[in-house]
């Protein structure tokens, strides 16, 4: 069921299916924000990505500092927003999804995640960034 009930935090939803190989399994919040993210995961060819870091979703803060990838407690359009495990939402491993918008004045951001919802399924939703369950967000690095 693709419906949307009027209360949710959720904007859009989809099924997601690729082909992409960067590694990661399939299906999980972890390869489809590096699909998402080629500035961080960059594109080998057209279906394959470079992993310069990996690990569980709430792994990923620690796992991309320690590559040198910067990270911050800042949210920015085009970073990866990290949560920690127990998260409401989230199972034991975590949670991460890409900051598709910032309102700084508003402290809201559009995330765009894979299984949020479900499994394959990609949302766009709105989040705070006050959310208790954010470890922290990894930015593409400058050139």
């Amino acid at each position: 069921d693709d419906s949307i009930s009027s209360d949710s935090k959720i904007i859009a939803k989809r099924t997601y299916n690729e082909n992409i190989s960067n590694r990661f399994y399939r299906g999980h919040c972890t390869r489809y924000a590096a699909i998402i993210t080629p500035e961080i995961f960059p594109y080998i060819d057209e279906n394959t990505q470079d992993r310069p870091f990996g690990g569980n979703a709430n792994q990923r803060y620690q796992n991309a500092k320690d590559a040198g990838i910067p990270v911050g407690q800042t949210p920015r359009a085009g970073a990866l927003i990290v949560y920690q495990k127990g998260g409401r939402y989230f199972s034991y491993a975590g949670h991460v999804g890409r900051v598709m918008k910032y309102y700084p004045d508003e402290g809201t951001m559009v995330i765009r995640d894979m299984n949020y919802a479900g499994k394959f399924i990609v949302t766009e939703r709105r989040e705070d960034e006050t959310n208790a369950n954010i470890v922290g967000y990894i930015y593409p690095p400058t050139p």
